[in-house]
């Protein structure tokens, strides 16, 4: 009973403190003020996109096209070297489908060329 006595005040004192806190918080955030119950920062200039990134060359594209009755994948950067997809029998394609490929369809990555695949697939 005597420990008690001694940590209640120091109890009363801290819950009171961030009692205090909270309700400026609260009235900051009312407001439109909660700014002000943070630090500043100092501020510096927007940084452009161009400092930050560096040159590099664009985004891969590769380019899924029905020729002469095969499917085939053009690599990125090298157009006149292709993969042959064997998996998809352009036959069994919707006209739609079959013309869209024979234009050709361009996918930014490797992950956009399997999930087109596995929907073409299926």
């Amino acid at each position: 009973m005597k420990s008690l006595r001694r940590i209640l005040p120091a109890f009363t004192i801290f819950f009171a403190a961030g009692s205090i806190l909270f309700l400026l918080l609260v009235i900051g955030i009312l407001f439109g003020r909660a700014e002000a119950a943070m630090p500043r920062e100092e501020s510096s200039p927007p940084i452009e996109a161009a400092a930050v990134l560096p040159e590099t060359d664009p985004l891969p594209v590769y380019t899924i096209r029905l020729r002469g009755g095969e499917l085939q994948l053009s690599h990125p950067g090298t157009p006149d070297r292709y993969t042959v997809l064997s998996g998809i029998d352009p036959r069994t394609l919707r006209s739609a489908d079959r013309d869209a490929l024979t234009a050709g369809v361009t996918l930014p990555s490797m992950e956009a060329v399997v999930r087109f695949l596995e929907d073409y697939s299926s």
